[in-house]
């Protein structure tokens, strides 16, 4: 698949005043991490899509419960067939989460994103 290629803030990515895509594993990473950074409900288009994030805002929210809202969300992306998450670093309000998925072809993605 080919998509629109996204910087850290979310915008569209030009080079020469073309648009940039994504396509091949890059389309596969920025889709995963796209899952992990949207909230559950928040995409209008399908309320499904996304991570529960309610943990973000409850006081005492253990990594194991924050792992599985994020493998949870990996999940939703069907070319994964399995994730793990191998950090979760809390700074204040800030969230950082490294990850690894297994894709259904073979290959194996490893990411870090901050929600």
């Amino acid at each position: 698949m080919k998509d629109i290629k996204l910087n850290s803030d979310g915008d569209f990515t030009f080079a020469d005043n073309d648009i940039q895509v994504v396509s091949d594993l890059e389309e596969i990473e920025q889709t995963v991490s796209l899952v992990v950074k949207t909230r559950k409900g928040e995409f209008f288009a399908d309320e499904n899509l996304g991570m529960d994030q309610s943990f973000l805002t409850e006081k005492g929210a253990t990594d194991t419960y924050i792992a599985s809202c994020i493998t949870d969300a990996l999940s939703q992306e069907e070319r994964v067939i399995n994730a793990n998450v191998t950090k979760i670093e809390r700074n204040n309000r800030d969230l950082t989460i490294a990850f690894t998925v297994n894709l259904n072809d073979g290959q194996m993605i490893e990411s870090e994103v901050s929600v």
